[in-house]
């Protein structure tokens, strides 16, 4: 394989992998069993991670400690500036020793741990949904944000069944995700009780909004991976039966990655770690969750907690 040498990368570099998600490891796992290399190419690089494909649906993301853990991720202990002059396009493979990257840097998985998310506390320590919401909207309120759809946090603690589109924050994308959520969360309702209702209406929220991963699409994976840890499951299948299907042309490759292993329940650390102290009420838990939930993307982590909110507004009692 040839690769780019730039000035500042003339010695190879080899960092050793400290933790990788399930999806990521699956596609390390697929190049070495292969017995050749699994090629791929830079899809997108930015100041502390780079996004790798190796096809369809076969995406990665590789950062420093600060990138934090998710289904997609692969942290490494490297030092500032390692991902520095990664071009879109640029080759990138997958072999017997890990990742191989332009510049002769590699990322060497024989110590890597696998991630998979923090466990929640036993559904008889969980605290009744009245007291979760309470303590959710508490801490939104102290720590307000006005980008995406965090403003729809506290109305959904308050009722779902009311919801209207706030005042503040980004009207037209308020205005546009607010019936597509009240129309999603009344089927959602309906499907807790109705096991023949139709298919999960999510066209309207797939793609919706700017960015790598639009608010609406956060959304969906704070709803997901809400209904899998609640145990939820027929409902969390029967929303990402639709959400697999109307992914393949509503958003982007690097959205579409990070709902595909939503529908099988897995978000960032951070969005587990939330739900988690939520459901024990426990107050500094959720803080340092969203500490970490707030640093994800532009809006990202609250479009994901209001996904969240929803699921425990809608189907949080059982």
């Amino acid at each position: 394989m040839t690769v780019s040498t730039g000035p500042a990368y003339r010695v190879p570099r080899r960092v050793a992998v400290i933790s990788a998600g399930p999806a990521a490891l699956r596609l390390i796992e697929e190049g070495q069993a292969g017995g050749a290399p699994l090629h791929g190419t830079v899809l997108a690089a930015f100041r502390r991670s780079a996004y790798l494909s190796f096809g369809a649906d076969a995406l990665v993301c590789i950062g420093r400690r600060l990138l934090g853990n998710g289904p997609l991720n692969v942290v490494c202990d490297a030092e500032a500036g390692f991902l520095t002059g990664l071009v879109q396009d640029e080759p990138v493979s997958a072999d017997t020793d890990g990742l191989q990257l332009p510049g002769g840097r590699s990322l060497l998985f024989a110590r890597a741990r696998q991630w998979n998310p923090p466990a929640l506390p036993p559904p008889t320590a969980w605290r009744p949904r009245a007291d979760i919401l309470s303590v959710l909207a508490d801490r939104i309120s102290r720590f307000p944000r006005q980008d995406g759809l965090g403003p729809l946090i506290a109305p959904l603690c308050t009722g779902p069944e009311s919801l209207t589109a706030p005042t503040t924050g980004d009207r037209h994308l308020l205005a546009a995700a607010v019936p597509a959520i009240v129309r999603l969360l009344a089927w959602l309702d309906e499907s807790a009780r109705d096991e023949t209702a139709s298919p999960a209406p999510v066209s309207r929220l797939i793609g919706l909004g700017p960015g790598l991963t639009p608010s609406g699409d956060d959304f969906l994976i704070g709803l997901l991976v809400g209904l899998h840890g609640l145990g939820r499951k027929r409902l969390a299948g029967a929303l990402a039966a639709s959400v697999r299907i109307a992914s393949v042309e509503g958003t982007g490759m690097i959205s579409r990655a990070h709902l595909l292993a939503a529908c099988d329940g897995l978000g960032a650390e951070a969005l587990h770690r939330a739900l988690a102290a939520l459901v024990a009420c426990d107050v500094p838990a959720f803080d340092r969750a969203l500490v970490r939930l707030d640093d994800t993307g532009h809006s990202s982590g609250r479009d994901a907690l209001a996904g969240l909110a929803a699921c425990l507004a809608t189907v949080g009692d059982g």
